[in-house]
């Protein structure tokens, strides 16, 4: 029997927002049970609820008398007009199961469960004539779960300004409320008193703080703005920022979300100062900058380590060794940038991976799967599998005594060569990365420790793609795995490919491009720009000079 867990978080906040407001016959995703707001895969949404309303989810629930546990707990604990409600049916007409949730102290429960497939609905309801409700949510395990045909849009209810230029006004009371989509930043303004004041902004975030950001800017008008680079405080939940200007001035905020699932947030500012009249509306006055003049690349040389098919060379010797000993093309796939600078260190992307070459250092893999890089799940159609906890809890630590070993057979165990019948071959694939020629030995420990340097160990269980039964993939600490059943041919997902796309804006699947709104990656490359970069403040240590000029 498979146990579902759907759990929320919510947070309340104290009024009623003006982006809650639709044009009139609008019908705003989740109002109902016919715009119930599909949900993922990968089990993750969010929403808001408006004070005297309630929010629809929908998702496809697989039968088998499979037992669902709906779980809702919601914050502040003080606030008990929420409920959670069940439904089955059609949309039009949806039935209400007769199943009451239970309530330990901030968590409502439910279970359900039935011998047939059916489209399950979940109403969050908001009974506060006060307040309005920000959550995120997960269903676990994901593979209980059917995910939405592809093409499927998945919208996060609540506020919309994605520019500083159309900032909301924070609320009279201070208050700012919201979810996040992943790598979502939205923008508010307050006006601030000038010499003698302190404004103080605090905000919560559902389920944490980790990959959120509260940035502040200030300048004379959203064309010219700065970001104050004093260090907020923070806690696994919070951030908190403290503002001191010498004038009077209007102040930009941005909330941001770094991760790969929605975040609810609810923050408070004080004091507000009130002037009369109002300051105008500040405007977008950009100064006026010449157009940049974009130099020719730097020519390569056409030799053994230049590759026609992507028109680019490996210049560097010391990557070139390390391509040669790590397993090539079958490992890292055709170079598809140039030598350039990021995050700190010099860097070459391949079609499957991005070597690191940090001075003092030996090459190495950056972490492309790493929450700052590359942390969807959803691409090109393709639905990849997601961290599983449980497994990558039980992995060997590098600290732990006799990891070599230990590793490997974790591997073993973890890694299968066969899956319910299918021969995947992701055991021999991770062990086969590495061959004798290669590192110059015959030591199987040593090529296994060789091999997991390029893939890391196995976090995922082998997942067949929901929407595809000829794909199934195996998430690994570097890579991800995909076997093409109708093939028989198992090779390296091309992770690194999407990152170059994403930082050129070009050809970036609409999925992906939908996961990566806010993310400081996307839409970097301007040539003739300083550093070749859109928005370098968002990109320290970073250079794209000619990084993706062929020759």
């Amino acid at each position: 029997m498979i146990r579902v867990s759907f759990r929320l978080a919510l947070l309340a906040g104290l009024v009623v927002l003006p982006w809650q407001s639709l044009p009139a016959g609008a019908a705003q995703p989740g109002s109902s049970a016919t715009e119930a707001i599909p949900i993922a895969a990968n089990g993750r949404f969010g929403a808001t609820v408006p004070a005297q309303s309630s929010t629809w989810l929908r998702f496809a629930y697989l039968g088998h008398d499979q037992e669902a546990t709906i779980s809702v707990t919601f914050v502040p604990s003080e606030s008990p007009l929420v409920d959670l409600f069940i439904y089955t049916g059609s949309a039009d007409a949806p039935r209400a199961e007769s199943s009451v949730a239970a309530r330990d102290a901030n968590t409502l429960t439910q279970t359900f469960s039935d011998p047939s497939a059916r489209d399950v609905y979940v109403q969050i309801v908001n009974n506060h004539q006060d307040r309005v409700l920000g959550f995120v949510g997960r269903i676990t395990p994901t593979s209980a779960i059917q995910g939405p045909p592809q093409g499927t849009t998945f919208p996060v209810v609540g506020p919309v300004a994605e520019t500083p230029d159309v900032g909301l006004d924070i609320q009279p009371d201070g208050g700012l409320l919201g979810v996040l989509a992943p790598r979502q930043r939205l923008w508010y303004r307050f006006y601030h008193g000038g010499a003698g004041v302190t404004s103080t902004i605090d905000a919560a975030f559902v389920p944490s703080a980790g990959n959120a950001r509260l940035d502040v800017y200030t300048g004379p008008d959203v064309g010219h703005l700065n970001e104050q680079l004093d260090a907020p405080t923070t806690t696994d939940t919070t951030i908190s920022r403290q503002v001191s200007l010498a004038s009077p001035q209007w102040v930009y905020l941005a909330v941001s979300n770094g991760g790969s699932a929605p975040v609810a947030y609810a923050g408070h500012l004080s004091p507000i100062f009130v002037v009369a009249p109002p300051p105008p509306t500040p405007t977008l006055e950009p100064a006026p900058t010449p157009t940049p003049t974009v130099q020719p690349a730097p020519s390569m040389a056409h030799d053994q380590r230049y590759f026609s098919e992507t028109r680019f060379r490996v210049d560097d010797d010391a990557i070139w060794s390390y391509f040669q000993a790590r397993g090539r093309l079958e490992t890292f796939g055709f170079p598809v940038s140039r030598t350039f600078s990021f995050l700190g260190c010099p860097v070459q992307i391949f079609q499957r991976q991005i070597v690191q070459i940090c001075p003092g250092r030996l090459p190495a893999l950056l972490n492309v799967l790493d929450e700052e890089i590359f942390p969807y799940t959803v691409v090109n159609g393709s639905t990849f599998p997601s961290v599983d906890q449980r497994l990558k809890a039980a992995t060997p630590k590098v600290d732990d005594a006799d990891y070599g070993s230990t590793v490997l057979r974790f591997v073993r165990d973890n890694a299968p060569d066969s899956v319910e019948g299918r021969q995947v071959n992701f055991g021999r694939t991770f062990f086969g990365a590495i061959t004798s020629a290669m590192a110059g030995t015959d030591d199987p420990n040593l090529l296994g420790l060789l091999a997991l340097e390029v893939w890391g160990a196995p976090i995922s269980e082998p997942r067949p793609d929901p929407n595809n039964a000829d794909f199934v993939y195996q998430r690994f600490q570097r890579g991800i795995m995909h076997h093409i059943v109708s093939q028989g041919a198992t090779r390296g997902i091309l992770l690194a490919d999407y990152v170059k796309e994403l930082l050129r804006d070009q050809e970036v699947p609409a999925d992906l491009r939908a996961q990566a709104q806010g993310s400081r990656l996307l839409a970097q490359y301007c040539p003739g720009a300083p550093g070749w970069l859109c928005r370098p403040a968002e990109l320290s240590g970073t250079d794209l000079t000619f990084a993706f000029e062929p020759g």
